[in-house]
């Protein structure tokens, strides 16, 4: 396995993964995890590919600090990793948040000079709020109380919300026996995001209320992917429980 941190251009430093040969494909985490996250993943696909995770600012091993937590920034932060690497023809996956980043990413950079393939959507919606239809995630529509039950539980009780976000990760919402380091590192996570935050966890100078508001503002762009001229990427949809299932190409 290689391992390392890359200093981005404003200064933060990302941390990054790499295990197996072949095509990358770059995996990108939700709010709250990190590349570890993947660790499953990562055992199923090494063997035919290049898999590389990264570990987003504010989280994992990458650097806490009160700045760049926006979806944009964080997309340009894999840009800068995927640079340093120096990897090509790659298929960009995200789960959850790491969805709308990974489009941000398609919007800013393109195929070419993002270095792109393929994008994959993991089990993600690009905008939380959208009162569409297609929406399922729990605050469409604007769910106001729904959010603020959501950071109540944040609040209140650190560890009863980190067990059933975990235990969400999960087919039929039930964590496997073994993955209790998942809430370990959201615990501790949290708890960084606080002290970085000087208590208000979802203050304007927190790590967790700007990455997750940047979030649920972010626009919706399901039908934006021709953003640049050239050849389309594909896109694909997966759904993610302990491993990644086999896609259907949507675009």
């Amino acid at each position: 396995m290689k391992c390392g941190l890359v200093k981005v251009s404003d200064g933060a430093h990302i941390y990054y993964e790499v295990e197996g040969t072949g095509r990358p494909v770059v995996l990108i985490h939700g709010w709250g995890c990190s590349g570890r996250f993947y660790k499953k993943n990562v055992e199923g696909l090494a063997d035919r590919f290049m898999v590389v995770t990264i570990d987003l600012r504010g989280h994992g091993r990458s650097s806490k600090g009160i700045d760049g937590y926006r979806i944009d920034r964080l997309a340009q932060d894999i840009h800068e990793v995927v640079t340093y690497i120096d990897l090509h023809d790659i298929l960009l996956m995200g789960w959850s948040m790491g969805g709308p980043t990974m489009l941000s990413y398609w919007k800013q950079f393109g195929k070419e000079e993002g270095r792109l393939a393929g994008l994959g959507l993991i089990d993600m919606t690009p905008f939380p709020f959208s009162s569409g239809e297609w929406n399922s995630h729990g605050l469409r529509n604007y769910n106001m109380e729904g959010f603020n039950a959501f950071v109540g539980a944040i609040q209140k009780n650190h560890e009863g919300f980190v067990k059933a976000f975990a235990s969400k990760i999960f087919k039929d919402g039930v964590m496997p026996d073994g993955m209790d380091w998942m809430t370990e590192e959201m615990s501790r996570l949290l708890a960084q995001w606080n002290e970085v935050g000087k208590g208000k966890l979802f203050g304007c100078e927190s790590a967790a209320g700007e990455a997750f508001l940047s979030y649920l503002r972010f626009s919706d762009n399901r039908f934006e992917l021709n953003w640049h001229s050239g050849e389309p990427v594909p896109l694909y949809a997966f759904l993610y429980h302990e491993y990644l299932r086999k896609g259907r190409r949507i675009v």
